[in-house]
């Protein structure tokens, strides 16, 4: 089960899943133990919980994937009849990942990049003017700039941000930039699968 450090975005679906199955658990030890009583307490709180995670919009994979999972619980998914929240749900999932295939944020990434890429072809022609290979040069370092400096919010952009580090097979120079770049995509990527990165910085 993905975990959530205190205070990302998604904690409290990840909780609340956590707390449903813990619930569930609880029902079935009543059960194998011949208790065959309706206990509302558990179920009025699972349906509560469940309302909870179907209202609340997720903002990283680690909390669509809570979401889908509870869409597609037996007892009270889809499979259970289409709930009044349920569509709700499959939006905030489908926003999650319409924002993770790019959105806005890709689009100016894969613009800066296209940015770099005219520096190098217009470099390579010998029929360039002085004027447009400097104009291509200058935009070329505002390219870089932007995919080296700006935080990913999209895997479009981690791409572009990986990708930019291996161009043209060159040695990666070990810069401060090159590393806060990597450490960006690392902190992106772990918001997403809900890993709390630990005080040595790996995961828990």
């Amino acid at each position: 089960m993905p975990h959530s450090a205190p205070g990302t975005s998604d904690e409290k679906l990840i909780e609340a899943e956590t707390e449903i199955l813990a619930l569930r658990s609880q029902s079935a030890a009543f059960r194998a133990a011949g208790d065959r009583s309706a206990h509302p307490e558990i179920s009025d709180r699972v349906f509560g919980l469940d309302n909870l995670v179907a209202g609340m919009p997720a903002q990283t994979l680690a909390g669509a994937a809570v979401k889908l999972r509870r869409l597609a619980d037996p007892e009270s998914g889809i499979e259970d009849g289409m709930a009044e929240g349920n569509p709700r749900s499959i939006r905030h999932v489908l926003d999650v990942v319409v924002r993770l295939l790019g959105g806005e944020d890709g689009k100016k990434f894969r613009a800066a990049e296209e940015q770099v890429a005219e520096a190098y072809r217009v470099a390579a022609q010998d029929t360039s003017s002085d004027g447009a290979a400097a104009a291509a040069y200058e935009g070329s370092l505002a390219g870089v700039a932007f995919v080296e400096l700006t935080e990913p919010q999209s895997l479009v952009a981690v791409i572009i941000k990986l990708r930019h580090l291996l161009v043209a097979g060159e040695p990666l120079s070990g810069s401060d930039r090159e590393q806060d770049s990597v450490r960006q995509c690392v902190a992106f990527l772990d918001r997403q699968i809900g890993w709390g990165a630990s005080p040595r910085g790996g995961h828990d």
